[in-house]
């Protein structure tokens, strides 16, 4: 052993307690009264005091690599508690972070969903409002159609009561072209609106 290390197991061996000594660089310092205990030493014989003070060196040397042994497995005890609490907070704000992305990834293909619903309702309504101007005009056409006929079918008469019959049926004519009229403006005013939205 070195000096310093053999004076300090010397010391510890002789239980001599911390707060009695105090080792220096080449020199052991007692207070005042705890030094007698190496004199008692001295005095001794030696064939007595080398083995019990080996035994008990050895006994130091034993326990001083315990507590190294048990130091460093307290600090890899306190190290992997640190690790495991930094790692169980780490996957947390992975999960947090990783259900926020998909829920902006949600609300984006939502709101494409709603806009293309949206587009194909808007797309329906106008050509509802196309067939209906569509269907109303083919009336308005047929009637005008009609209408001619009548007119041919007066002006053909010979006599007042079928003229008068002609005149009846031709105001009955004008009167359904005008509903037709009114409602082909109207269809057409709904798809203007439909386009608008």
């Amino acid at each position: 052993l070195d000096p310093p290390l053999f004076c300090e197991a010397l010391a510890l061996a002789l239980d001599i307690d911390f707060s009695h000594f105090q080792l220096g660089r080449s020199k052991i310092f007692f207070k005042a009264g705890k030094g007698q205990v190496l004199e008692e030493l001295a005095e001794r014989d030696l064939s007595e005091v080398i083995p019990v003070l080996l035994e008990k060196i050895k006994l130091w040397e034993r326990r001083k690599a315990a507590s190294a042994l048990l130091q460093k497995n307290a600090m890899k005890f306190l190290c992997l508690t640190l690790y495991k609490k930094k790692r169980g907070a780490i996957k947390m704000m992975q999960h947090q972070r990783r259900t926020q992305l998909i829920y902006i990834e949600y609300r984006k293909k939502h709101l494409a969903w709603l806009a293309k619903r949206e587009r194909e309702e808007a797309e329906r309504k106008r050509k509802e409002a196309e067939d209906r101007r569509r269907r109303e005009e083919e009336e308005q056409q047929r009637l005008e159609a009609e209408r001619k006929k009548q007119e041919a079918a007066l002006a053909a008469a010979a006599d007042s009561k079928s003229r008068q019959k002609a005149q009846e049926a031709m105001a009955q004519t004008e009167a359904a072209a005008e509903a037709a009229k009114a409602k082909a403006e109207a269809a057409a005013a709904e798809a203007e609106a439909a386009e608008a939205l």
